[in-house]
């Protein structure tokens, strides 16, 4: 397992002024990976309306790598939000937490099953035996995807719309970025163009779950105050023993065998390599698991995953019939009275009326997870 030593991450959660993301900024670039103090996770704050000083897409100026995580996209050129557009609901959750969280979003529109020409599905389709539903969301998907080649960008970051994050998304990912360039070795030069190295094709970053190879490049993130502690961690598929590790601990290693694709992020190139895998090669699966087979299978595929990841579908109160386009749920009238999201500490979703107060984000589990 290969580990670096980084500065602990401790202190309390700040409150979500509404001021500049500047500060966030220079809180991310006076992070010293070689002090022994132990740093406050950086006060996390709303950008302004209107401000495009720090725009998507990578940053150009001094700095750009690490300040371009800092940016309305993570770092990437693009964040896309598959979604079907009678869910308005999901629609205008998503935009809010965005809005909050210093990000921007551009929605990509689900697809139905019905809608589609059956001289367009994959030739392996109906083998398969895949639920119309699912074979629409696929659809969905790889419109994203060939949406990330044909206009020429250099990455996207693919989210579900129900999906949510932490309040420190920004800081998390700095810290995955690094370990990224430690599992796949590519070091950041003077021609590197992501902050998160080149060569990738996959950053799986929400999942249901991962199997973390033993013989699989590993790096563990250290005093991550980000991560939940053991006794919420059950809900992890394929999830390691947590009691063996340090607490806080997070992990970046190449993907092994992943559940759910609630976000991910493709490079150009590995858009390219997904559009004739999961369509013209491989046989034909939900797109998940295509998405799985293509980084455990394909000779050559570059994928990293984050374990526990950063992304995760948030269960709001309501009808539980609303949880899913796909599956039936909620058919007997369950009504759901607790909004939850599982593996996310500081919830953005559950934490939206704090922050447009202005007051400090907490944590979901007030036992001290």
């Amino acid at each position: 397992m290969t580990q670096l030593r980084k500065a602990p991450l401790k202190g309390t959660i700040a409150g979500a002024a509404c001021l500049t993301l500047l500060v966030l900024i220079l809180s991310l670039r006076h992070l010293s990976a070689g002090s022994d103090d132990a740093p406050a996770l950086p006060q996390y704050v709303c950008p302004p309306p209107g401000d495009s000083s720090i725009g998507p897409g990578w940053a150009t100026r001094e700095g750009s790598h690490e300040r371009s995580i800092a940016n309305l996209t993570l770092g990437f050129e693009k964040i896309m939000v598959v979604n079907l557009p009678e869910r308005t609901d999901r629609r205008d959750g998503a935009v809010l937490a965005a809005s909050l969280s210093g990000l921007h979003l551009d929605f990509v529109p689900g697809v139905r099953t019905e809608d589609m020409s059956e001289k367009a599905f994959p030739h392996r389709a109906k083998s398969a035996g895949l639920p119309p539903k699912g074979l629409g969301a696929w659809r969905a998907h790889m419109n994203a995807i060939a949406s990330v080649v044909s206009d020429g960008l250099s990455s996207a970051l693919i989210l579900e719309d129900d999906v949510d994050w932490d309040v420190h998304v920004h800081e998390q990912l700095r810290r995955f970025a690094e370990g990224v360039h430690v599992v796949l070795n590519t070091p950041v030069g003077p021609e590197t163009t992501s902050p998160y190295g080149d060569g990738w094709d996959v950053l799986w970053l929400g999942h249901c779950g991962e199997t973390i190879f033993p013989d699989h490049s590993t790096y563990r993130i250290a005093d991550d105050d980000t991560m939940p502690d053991a006794d919420h961690l059950d809900s992890l598929a394929n999830h390691p023993n947590w009691e063996a590790f340090p607490p806080a601990s997070r992990f970046v290693h190449v993907t092994g065998d992943p559940v759910g694709s609630f976000g991910y992020a493709v490079s150009r190139a590995g858009a390219q390599k997904l559009m004739y895998h999961l369509e013209l090669d491989r046989p034909f699966e939900p797109f998940d698991m295509q998405l799985r087979s293509f980084c455990s299978h394909v000779d050559g595929a570059r994928c990293v995953s984050a374990t526990p990841g950063y992304f995760n579908r948030h269960r709001s109160a309501g009808p539980e019939a609303a949880d899913s386009d796909l599956e039936s749920y909620g058919g007997d009238g369950s009504v759901r009275t607790t909004a939850y999201t599982e593996l996310v500490k500081y919830s953005v979703r559950l934490n939206l009326d704090r922050l447009l107060r202005g007051e400090a984000a907490v944590t979901q589990w007030p036992d001290g997870a």
